[in-house]
């Protein structure tokens, strides 16, 4: 499953229908996998999530290289089971120079194989 779809209420206010859209305040969870109706690319779930959500990563190994800008929760199938690996930095946490950064939970997962030396952005700082 993508994601659930918000939620339509309506009320009665003197007799007459006023529609109020509502988007579902509760948390999604989306699904990451090699086969079935899931997303393929944890990058491609990240894009998808809300704040609050789980990103749910099953079996296998995945690119990393991740850039995490919500607050979310990534949660594996197990240290060894779910793997993350390489793409320069494996995964990087909000934006150089946010005023606010997202709270990120990570769970179950092996992390390996990332490699960076520096920054793009420190060069604008260092030269």
């Amino acid at each position: 499953m993508k994601r659930a779809v918000g939620i339509r209420i309506a009320a009665i206010t003197a007799a007459a229908w006023i529609g109020i859209g509502v988007h579902s305040a509760a948390a999604s969870t989306l699904c990451v996998a090699k086969t079935g109706n899931c997303y393929r690319t944890i990058q491609a779930a990240l894009r998808a999530a809300h704040a609050g959500d789980t990103i749910a990563i099953g079996r296998g190994t995945f690119r990393g290289g991740l850039h995490v800008t919500t607050s979310v929760r990534l949660l594996g199938r197990g240290p060894g089971r779910t793997v993350i690996r390489g793409g320069g930095s494996v995964i990087t946490i909000g934006r150089f120079g946010a005023t606010d950064e997202p709270t990120v939970s990570i769970a179950g997962v092996t992390v390996t194989g990332g490699l960076t030396h520096t920054s793009p952005e420190s060069v604008a700082f260092t030269g």
